[in-house]
């Protein structure tokens, strides 16, 4: 799952784990990663990580 987010995002996966952010990052895309970070259960995030794959096949 993290090297799927890290794909997704376009960050390293060290990003992802240690939340250092980098000058150049979207703030929206900042703000997508520290919500997933928080969901509690594996379910939440793969619900979440799905919900994002479908958005970027619709913007195809």
């Amino acid at each position: 799952m993290l090297t799927q987010l890290s794909r997704l995002f376009h960050v390293s996966a060290d990003y992802i784990l240690n939340g250092d952010t980098p000058d150049n990052l979207d703030p929206i895309v900042n703000e997508a990663i520290e919500i997933l970070n928080n969901l509690k259960t594996d379910k939440a995030k793969k619900s979440a990580l799905e919900m994002l794959r479908q958005i970027q096949i619709l913007e195809g």
